[in-house]
């Protein structure tokens, strides 16, 4: 088994009923590519999370992991550690974490020395993060991932804001939010998201204001920005900034500001959907709506097919 290469999924079990634990990965050093571990609920304490010696599997590529259940008292207390003991090697290009019942992140997500940490990291997806309060990053002033692409939070329902470090991600390409119900506020800094070309918000009931996404005279890398029920947001949304964008969509935000008059300036704008109650002025819907090819596009699906 030691020169097991492939394991895209393993399930930890009950060592006291005869099933593998955690410990059984812990001499397959060998695997490569996607590694999926799930009933991380059944891991007992750290030592046992770090004898499956994930620091020592540099040829996996994407590390997954998963909780069954997050619910109870005893596996929330423990969970924090029980991560801390997980902690993958410095090669590791995506990583996912789902159903995580900790409020808070271990020491190792909090990434004091990001470029030495995970230098390669593209992608990193935090879902069903049902407990998870504030997210603490220890980087310094310029610090940050530096290849980090995408990242994706969903339903971290607890989570007040964001850490101001992730402004650093200068090669962010795409950052979505969706289902974060206490989440009030985004870092004032995202201007300085430079590379940013998707923005997807969505299901932020308690979200107040958005930052500014793109100052005058600063050149705007974002394609698609698409913001649906966030029913408190008030902020007003400067839009004749954002010059490359290809797709807008802005949804059931009764209360959020922004311009009709702006969308004369997008350019580059291909498709829109926006409340329909909103009456567009003629002048616009001469200018502007005559060049979109679908005016209320009613499928998130079908932007993904656009490649946007």
């Amino acid at each position: 088994m030691t020169g097991l290469q492939t394991l895209s999924y393993f399930k930890v079990g009950e060592e006291k009923r005869g099933f593998a634990g955690i410990r059984e990965l812990q001499r397959l050093n060998l695997l490569k590519g996607e590694l999926v571990i799930g009933g991380l609920d059944l891991v007992k304490s750290v030592e046992d999370a770090r004898g499956a010696c994930l620091m020592s599997k540099t040829r996996v590529s994407t590390l997954i992991l998963w909780w069954s259940n997050w619910d109870e008292d005893v596996v929330r207390s423990r969970s924090k550690e029980v991560l801390e003991g997980l902690q993958p090697h410095p090669n590791i290009k995506e990583l996912d974490i789902s159903s995580y019942p900790g409020a808070q992140f271990p020491t190792w997500m909090q990434m004091g020395d990001p470029l030495s940490s995970f230098p390669r990291l593209s992608h990193l997806i935090l879902r069903s993060l049902y407990n998870l309060e504030e997210w603490l990053l220890d980087w310094k002033e310029n610090e940050s991932l530096p290849a980090l692409q995408s990242l994706e939070l969903y339903c971290c329902y607890q989570l007040k804001s964001l850490p101001v470090q992730l402004c650093n991600l200068t090669s962010l390409k795409s950052l979505k939010i969706t289902y974060c119900n206490h989440l009030l506020s985004l870092p004032l800094e995202l201007t300085r998201l430079t590379s940013l070309e998707r923005l997807t918000i969505g299901h932020c009931p308690s979200l107040r204001s958005l930052p500014c996404l793109a100052m005058q005279g600063q050149k705007s890398s974002l394609r698609l920005l698409d913001i649906v029920r966030c029913e408190e947001l008030t902020s007003q949304l400067e839009l004749q900034h954002l010059t490359a964008l290809e797709a807008l969509q802005l949804r059931d935000c009764s209360k959020f500001k922004y311009s009709i008059q702006d969308l004369q300036y997008l350019t580059a704008l291909k498709f829109l959907m926006i409340d329909p109650s909103i009456d567009l002025p003629e002048s616009v819907k001469a200018r502007v709506l005559d060049r979109f090819y679908n005016h209320n596009l009613k499928s998130w699906s079908r932007w993904e097919s656009l490649g946007l």
